[in-house]
């Protein structure tokens, strides 16, 4: 699933929460979410061939930089993965609400998101995935906690950029009336 028509702005603060049930290790790089430019720019969490999380990024001109989990992510059961942007030299990943990865590489000056998806078009993923939300600031270590504790449903509706359930092929729809629906 994915959103070419807007993007958080990712030269700003944003978080974005998703839940994944990994079904298999596959041997080959699984994508679980990226949010790109139409040149060269990303960020990208990938679930890699090695059983780690890779959490990489290309910010143009302001550098290229990248992390990875030391292995072993967790198969049959639901992942949270919170990917939070606080500032133009810093992105963290938390993975089950522990601060996990992180990449400190400026990406100032860079254009525009044109886009974001879960589950890359060359890199498929082999799961499920449930309850994503997007909002327009970072996140605390502790509002991270507090969504993790609510399931499914937003605890904090300030800053929110958009709100999916994905509880079916058919239901791409924006919760947080902001009409930023998506599309397979």
């Amino acid at each position: 699933v994915y959103r070419e028509a807007s993007a958080p702005d990712w030269n700003s603060a944003y978080t974005v929460f998703w839940r994944v049930y990994h079904v298999a290790l596959e041997g080959r790089q699984q994508e679980l979410f990226g949010i790109y430019d139409s040149d060269t720019g990303y960020e990208y969490v990938i679930a890699n061939a090695s059983d780690q999380i890779w959490m990489v990024l290309d910010g143009g001109a302001g550098g290229y930089g990248e992390d990875t989990t030391a292995g072993d992510y967790a198969t049959g059961t639901w992942t949270d993965y919170c990917l939070v942007r606080s500032s133009a030299t810093a992105l963290d990943l938390y993975i089950n609400g522990t601060p996990s990865l992180s990449v400190a590489t400026s990406v100032s000056g860079r254009g525009a998101a044109t886009g974001f998806i879960w589950s890359g078009t060359t890199g498929w993923l082999n799961g499920r995935l449930t309850t994503a939300h997007i909002w327009s600031v970072a996140l605390s270590s502790g509002e991270i906690a507090t969504q993790r504790s609510y399931g499914p449903a937003v605890v904090q509706r300030a800053n929110l950029w958009a709100e999916y359930y994905l509880t079916g092929a058919s239901d791409l729809s924006d919760y947080s009336g902001n009409g930023r629906d998506l599309i397979t």
